[in-house]
Parts: C-alpha cells; structure tokens; sequence
C-alpha cells in the first residue's frame, strides 16, 4: 500500500514539474517593440485589387499591422488602395505586398507617397473627372 501512494505521489510530482517547465517556456519574455525612428520611416502607396467594402480594408490593415515596423497603414476600397507607413529598416513594402496578397487581395505595385497622389483620390473615384454629375454617385 505504502509503494502504491509512494509511486502516486512521484507521478504527481513528474507531471507538477512537467506541467511548470511548459508553462514556464510558454510564457515568453515579452520584449519591447522596436524602436522606429522617423528617418528611416517611408510612406507608399500600394494598389490593391479586389476590395469591396470595409470588411476587405479591415482586413488589409489587420494583416499589415501584424508586421513588425508598420507604423500606419490605411486602406480604402474606394480608391483601391492602401497607404502604408513603415521602417525601412525592419520591413519592405515587397513583404507588405505579400502580406496583402497573403490574405486574398491582389497587389499591383506601389509608388511614393505624395501630396499629387493624395490629391489624386477624387479623380480615381469619379472616371478621372470624364463622367457628369450623377452618373457615378459623386458630384463635381
């Protein structure tokens, strides 16, 4: 009887021990985000087919913001695009391109950001200005 409380007693412990270790190794330090420094910061503009609606740029931006050195990204359906910010020291819009591609959007190239593209946006919307009012939804 003794043994059998004895050896109940030893696997307890063996799994205690076991059960510690996982947590312990599972539970990793977590260590401070990287620190991005405004002059290795660059801001593209990536062409994204396929998106519709919110949900598509919820989840362009959820992806993008998984990667490390992502300081903004936003995107718009609409535009069929997503301007993104990021440290060229720890990331590159091709690994932004495939993070995209990755969650079903298709990436057609990027460029620099600028106040002309920025600009841009109205005309995108609205056949580059050749349509009417109305015919579109927008009004010029």
């Amino acid at each position: 009887m003794i043994n059998k409380k004895v050896t109940i007693a030893a696997l307890l412990a063996i799994g205690l021990l076991f059960a510690g270790t996982a947590f312990l190794l599972s539970a990793k330090e977590k260590s401070a985000p990287p620190v991005i420094h405004q002059a290795n910061v660059l801001k593209k503009v990536i062409s994204v087919e396929g998106m519709t609606c919110e949900s598509c740029e919820a989840t362009i931006e959820r992806a993008g913001e998984k990667i490390e050195g992502i300081v903004s990204i936003e995107a718009s359906a609409s535009d069929k695009r997503a301007i993104v910010e990021f440290d060229t020291t720890q990331t590159s819009v091709e690994q932004i391109m495939q993070a995209i591609t990755a969650t079903g959007y298709k990436t057609l190239g990027s460029e620099d950001f600028t106040e002309k593209s920025e600009n841009n946006v109205s005309l995108s919307r609205c056949g580059a200005g050749k349509c009417g009012a109305g015919k579109c939804g927008g009004a010029e």
